[in-house]
């Protein structure tokens, strides 16, 4: 049976809100709440589109003899890919929950009778008030095609990536929510209608509230299990997995799989987490450099960047053109800054390090410096790029994935 199709308002502006203050999540455009619309933003559903289209939309596709890969979305993808799937329930769009369709900026109807308490119950959380929940998927095999085992990774990985541009757009256009990584997998899996041969999974989801309405911590509820009726929804093009060529990604992929309501539950935070000032200073580094002092916050408007975003030509060389400290102080700081997902239920620093390999950065030395406790501590001294370069452009892991 065909499924229905909705289209999306056309033609998003590229001005949606300043960069900065969407990173720093401070709303800065006023929610339209239910039935309401204003100047700033349109009606609830023309925001929906924006959100859509500047979170995870396709952005441009460039031609010429030196293209490889030309189809580009506003978060980068090893290859142009793209494993990472999106499905929407929104109170602006019709009943049920849709597959977002980028290329046609179009919502793709998976399930009519699945509604906000559905979602709530498979994710034991708290969803009253919200204006839409975003689910983060993976066609593994959108990628294990070309990187066998290492697909899962880069799929976890590029989901990372749009989750918290998600999150940036959100709070440009006046929304804002909190991520939850935790749930009944096979519960969600039912409520989107995914395929039941393991090649499509759920990563994350992210509710939404209008900026006045987010709530202050992540909800929880006791999670209730979802009938076990599942209306699969046909993939276009297969799943493109082959079993015997991934079966790591496979393995890898079902034992992170959460089926027990007992997995959900609220998980205390450290009082500090290991990597914030663990390491001492190197001898002879020096002191550390404050950043907080120095930050300079982007003037850019947030549609404008991430629809310059691209995934990069064949070979990643990056130029010496000077950055100057205020504006990677003003990354540096808005990666690390601390916030609340249901994995603690409470405001926490994310538990991640973030080395920097400075090569023309104004005010800044040379060299290999590594950020602890909001300053930057010096690991090594010299230009590193000449070393890095082989590197970067046979595989630029941190971004893209080996090349075989």
């Amino acid at each position: 049976m065909p499924r229905r199709r909705f289209g999306l308002p056309s033609g998003p502006r590229h001005r949606i809100g300043p960069l900065g203050a969407a990173l720093r999540d401070e709303h800065t455009r006023p929610g339209a709440g239910p039935g309401r619309s204003g100047p700033d933003h349109g009606s609830d559903l023309e925001r929906l589109g924006e959100l859509l289209f500047y979170g995870y939309g396709f952005s441009r596709m460039d031609i010429g003899p030196q293209v490889e890969w030309p189809w580009h979305r506003t978060v980068a993808s090893a290859r142009c890919f793209y494993p990472v799937e999106l499905a929407v329930w929104s109170d602006a769009a019709p009943e049920g929950v849709h597959r977002y369709d980028p290329a046609h900026h179009e919502l793709s109807e998976l399930r009519d009778d699945v509604g906000l308490s559905e979602l709530a119950a498979a994710s034991a959380a708290e969803l009253d008030g919200a204006r839409t929940v975003l689910i983060v998927t993976a066609r593994l095999g959108k990628t294990a095609f070309r990187y066998r085992n290492y697909a899962y990774r880069l799929a976890t990985q590029e989901a990372g990536l749009v989750l918290g541009n998600l999150q940036v757009v959100a709070s440009a256009l006046g929304l804002g929510g909190h991520a939850r990584l935790r749930f009944l997998d096979e519960a969600v899996a039912r409520l989107l209608a995914l395929p039941d041969d393991d090649s499509e999974s759920v990563l994350a989801l992210l509710p939404l509230w209008d900026g006045a309405d987010v709530p202050t911590e992540p909800g929880h509820r006791t999670a209730a299990p979802v009938p076990p009726r599942r209306t699969v929804v046909p993939v276009a093009g297969g799943n493109g997995i082959e079993p015997a060529l991934s079966h790591r990604t496979l393995a890898v992929e079902r034992a992170s799989r959460l089926n027990d309501p007992a997995e959900l539950e609220p998980v205390k935070a450290l009082a500090s987490t290991p990597l914030v000032g663990a390491e001492p200073a190197a001898p002879g580094s020096g002191s550390d450099l404050p950043l907080a002092s120095s930050r300079r916050e982007s003037g850019t408007d947030t549609g404008t960047a991430v629809v310059r975003r691209d995934s990069g030509p064949d070979v990643f060389l990056p130029t010496a053109k000077p950055v100057s400290l205020g504006v990677v102080a003003d990354l540096l700081l808005d990666a690390v800054r601390p916030t609340a997902d249901d994995l603690w239920h409470e405001t926490a620093p994310p538990e991640v390090g973030v080395h920097v390999i400075a090569g023309a950065v104004t005010d800044l030395p040379q060299g290999h410096h590594r950020l602890v406790d909001g300053a930057l501590r010096t690991v090594s001294h010299g230009d590193l790029r000449p070393r890095s370069r082989p590197w970067t452009c046979g595989g630029r892991r941190s971004t893209r994935g080996p090349r075989r």
